[in-house]
């Protein structure tokens, strides 16, 4: 039996001055245990948004953002190019301390949330990851961006990275829930669940 830890991870972020709210969450399942038998589970997060007297009376609704993220890792990705009729490795990139999964729930969408730097500074959105490269110096390098892509995609049908817009959803003003999937392939390691709640 191989255990799946999943350690959860609080980061309030409210725009604005003062932080006149607290944030209590709660998460279904703190460890997940895979055996031969493993073939998939949910994690649900639950949390209250609790005003102080100071912020009772503001109209302005809250946005949630909830983001799952496994361990760092390496991977090469390569290019097949057709030579002479025969298809063939051509280019390659290393991909450094990328996320092996990532699912990311949202109670709208992400430019209706938060401004696109503060998107990138949180790596929240697929377009957002920071992506390393083995012998490149910048991150999201425009002329590698075909191999981001295809380990996104790669990732994404094989059910390790996900976004769903709407996934986070209100049960009162201030109160929400948001369940992940967590697919029987999912990599074995230290998961962190980060909860985020935004204003305006």
């Amino acid at each position: 039996m191989r255990p799946l830890a999943a350690a959860l991870a609080i980061l309030f972020a409210i725009a604005g001055t003062a932080l006149a709210e607290e944030l209590t969450v709660a998460i279904s399942t703190p460890e997940v245990r895979i055996d031969s038998n493993f073939t998939g589970t949910t994690i649900t997060i639950f949390g209250v948004i609790q005003r102080d007297s100071a912020a009772v009376s503001r109209t302005t609704g809250y946005d949630v953002v909830t983001l799952a993220s496994g361990p760092r890792e390496s991977v090469t990705a390569r290019r097949k190019d057709r030579i002479l009729g025969v298809w063939a490795n051509r280019a390659s990139e290393t991909l450094v301390a990328v996320p092996s999964f990532y699912s990311l729930n949202t109670s709208r969408e992400l430019d209706a949330i938060a401004r696109p730097a503060l998107l990138a500074r949180l790596e929240l959105g697929f377009h957002h990851i920071a992506f390393a490269y083995g012998r490149r110096n910048e991150v999201n390098l425009p002329a590698a961006v075909e191999f981001r892509d295809a380990f996104i995609r790669l990732k994404s049908e094989n059910g390790l990275y996900s976004e769903h817009i709407g996934g986070v959803a209100f049960i009162a003003a201030t109160v929400f829930r948001s369940t992940i999937w967590i697919p029987a392939n999912v990599p074995v390691g230290r998961y962190t669940v980060s909860v985020l709640v935004m204003r305006s």
